[in-house]
């Protein structure tokens, strides 16, 4: 990925790819009883055994384990990032229709990018950080209910998104550190294993002491959750956090909201008010745009 040309060619084909794979997920995760904390467990931890499995026999082991001890600090913290991301973010699906919940989750670009400038010194100039206020507006419009209709549950799943947005930024920022010295798998095998760890942790503190489930139907999703959203989503947007900056891979996921809306209209009849889908369009305009700018100076450097 050397050539400007080539460079652009394959992250269109990889954006393609993690596109696909991550606007499936909101469905999947809906169709799930489990709480959030085992379904984000056995989500990561099943990724975990197939990655485990690519890197036994294409003898990656040694360098995994390497990875882990050079870069132990960042990985858990990134682990535990990850961890906090997916429980918020499933949690607030119980709460929030699809849409809503993936816009206000899908404002972590913002966030990634606001970490950027301050600790990996990536500047964002003055309209990017123009771009930023459009999408955090549109958060709010895509939130909003009237008073009369407010409803716990609706607060308590928006907050929820905007934990998950904040911990993903946390995430992605920390593997663009990790991705300049580490290949694809020392990363993110360490990490989602820190991740798994921590969400059975966090499921024994719920007093879910069992993360064993006998339903086949169940496992039968957390498995498709595991290959398609994880692996063909989160972990080509890691491979792909090498090449370019940590909100242009962030960015990617943007239109998350859009195919995974469609999907929940058509599967499970959600419709939102008119001022959630014009707040909606100004989110994903703006971040749209943002990672537009973005790839740009990319390119240009």
């Amino acid at each position: 990925m050397k050539k400007p040309g080539s460079r652009a060619l394959t992250l269109a084909i990889l954006s393609i790819v993690a596109l696909i794979s991550i606007s499936s997920a909101s469905i999947l995760i809906k169709a799930t009883t489990s709480p959030p904390s085992i379904v984000s467990f056995w989500r990561l931890f099943i990724s975990v055994l197939i990655l485990l499995f690519y890197s036994i026999i294409t003898n990656r082991l040694g360098l995994i384990a390497r990875s882990m001890e050079r870069n132990l600090l960042l990985t858990v913290l990134s682990g535990f990032f990850l961890a906090i991301h997916f429980y918020s973010w499933i949690w607030s699906l119980r709460l929030l229709p699809v849409i809503v919940s993936t816009t206000l989750v899908d404002l972590h670009p913002i966030f990634t990018g606001i970490l950027s400038h301050a600790i990996l010194k990536e500047r964002l100039e003055k309209k990017q950080w123009v771009l930023i206020i459009i999408s955090l507006s549109g958060g709010l419009l895509a939130s909003y209910r009237e008073p009369r209709s407010l409803a716990g549950e609706w607060v308590l799943g928006s907050i929820l998104s905007i934990i998950g947005a904040l911990a993903a930024s946390g995430y992605f920022v920390i593997g663009r550190i990790v991705r300049k010295s580490a290949g694809l798998y020392e990363y993110v095998i360490p990490t989602y294993l820190w991740s798994s760890v921590f969400l059975a942790v966090i499921s024994i503190l719920e007093g879910r002491y069992n993360l064993l489930t006998t339903d086949l139907r169940e496992f039968a999703l957390f498995i498709a959750i595991a290959i398609g959203p994880m692996i063909g989503g989160h972990t080509v947007l890691n491979y792909m956090l090498r090449y370019v900056e940590a909100p242009i891979i962030s960015t990617i996921a943007v239109l998350e909201p859009v195919g995974a809306g469609i999907l929940a209209y058509i599967f499970l009849g959600e419709l939102v008010e008119p001022i959630n889908i014009l707040g909606i369009s100004l989110a994903v305009s703006g971040i749209v745009i943002l990672g537009i700018t973005l790839l740009s100076r990319s390119q240009q450097t």
